[in-house]
């Protein structure tokens, strides 16, 4: 139990720190402006109307954009046509097999700004009126915001600190603030944590403290209204938090209520671990364990390609490890309860293991 508490407070960790990482990655890989649609025309002000520009942030300094400026808020558009929902045969240990409709996971819809103040508004009128994208969009970008420095002179002390010392520091409002000292490596790495520090201030030069701290309730509203990417975040959130009951009950409902695939192997962790600090149980990770990998047999089972047998490979090893726990009479019990979620799980299946869409 002592291991698995260590276990568990070294992926929270690690999950904080991913945040930054994150933010980096997605600042640095967006997609271009070839990927967004045409603006929408729901916007807070006038000054919404016309299309964005670009904002600077590759130095220590990034220069102030002229704030008058007009810019709106873009949808992406999908590279392809969304999908229909099909359906596949997913084998159970009894016949027949299960008939499942499958559709793709809806990806959130909002392009990511240049820069967040300035569309701030429109998405806050958007999010107020019901559109879930909007509203989970203010979250995650207003929780990135909580790792920008305040003002230039904040910032360049920190990338001051990361030159000379080698060292990232973390602005008060980030949850990382009052953690060690985090020590980069020089080269690559100190270049690459340098560029994320000035490209996040840049995207969140003009957003007040008051709006940064917002980001929980845009969450807790694209939430009710059933965004499964919000859904998920609020989960997360919990287990961050130490609350492994509400985030394992939340997985359950995304896979029982939604038909969420995803939600498959977290629960299977969480189980096989104990939730709430009670006894593991083996018999409903090896069931969660076993559903995920009848799905992805499904889908990938003839699949020749390295990437998808080393998925497989890795699901059915984890089931064997998980098995060893069991007697014959729980394994066989594990199963069948597998067969019942299959047949009778009125939502089954959405995720990205059936592709993704954002319409």
């Amino acid at each position: 139990m002592v291991r698995q508490t260590q276990a568990l407070r070294v992926g929270l960790a690690a999950a904080a720190l991913g945040i930054v990482a994150l933010a980096a990655v997605y600042v640095l890989t967006r997609r271009p402006e070839s990927r967004v649609a045409a603006p929408i025309e729901a916007s807070a002000s006038p000054a919404t109307a016309t299309a964005s520009t670009s904002v600077a942030g590759a130095s220590a300094s990034p220069q102030r954009r002229d704030a008058s400026l007009p810019v709106t808020v873009k949808r992406i558009q999908p590279t392809e046509p969304a999908q229909i929902p099909r359906r596949i045969s997913v084998r159970l240990s009894e016949e027949p097999a299960a008939q499942i409709e499958v559709r793709p996971y809806r990806l959130p819809s909002i392009a990511r700004p240049e820069r967040l103040a300035d569309v701030y508004g429109a998405l806050r009128t958007m999010a107020e009126a019901g559109d879930a994208s909007a509203a989970y969009g203010l979250h995650r970008w207003l929780g990135e915001c909580q790792f920008a420095f305040a003002d230039a002179k904040s910032l360049d002390q920190a990338v001051d600190k990361l030159r000379k010392e080698g060292v990232m520091t973390f602005p008060a409002s980030s949850d990382l603030a009052n953690s060690s000292r985090r020590p980069v490596r020089r080269g690559e790495n100190a270049a690459a944590a340098e560029t994320a520090m000035t490209q996040v201030y840049a995207f969140c030069e003009g957003i007040t403290p008051e709006q940064k701290q917002e980001a929980p309730s845009w969450l807790e509203k694209a939430a009710s209204s059933g965004e499964l990417y919000a859904l998920r975040a609020q989960a997360d959130e919990w287990l961050k938090n130490g609350d492994r009951t509400r985030f394992t009950t939340a997985y359950e409902e995304l896979w029982a209520k939604h038909g969420y695939s995803g939600s498959l192997s977290p629960l299977a962790v969480m189980y096989r671990r104990g939730v709430a600090g009670g006894d593991p149980d083996y018999v409903r990770s090896y069931a969660y364990q076993l559903t995920e990998l009848r799905l992805v047999q499904a889908v990938y089972g003839a699949s020749e390609f390295p990437s998808h047998r080393n998925m497989l490979m890795g699901i059915e090893n984890a089931l064997s490890n998980t098995a060893s726990y069991l007697t014959p009479q729980q394994t066989a019990d594990a199963v069948r309860m597998s067969d019942r979620w299959l047949r009778t799980n009125p939502r089954c299946c959405i995720g990205l293991l059936f592709g993704a869409t954002y319409e």
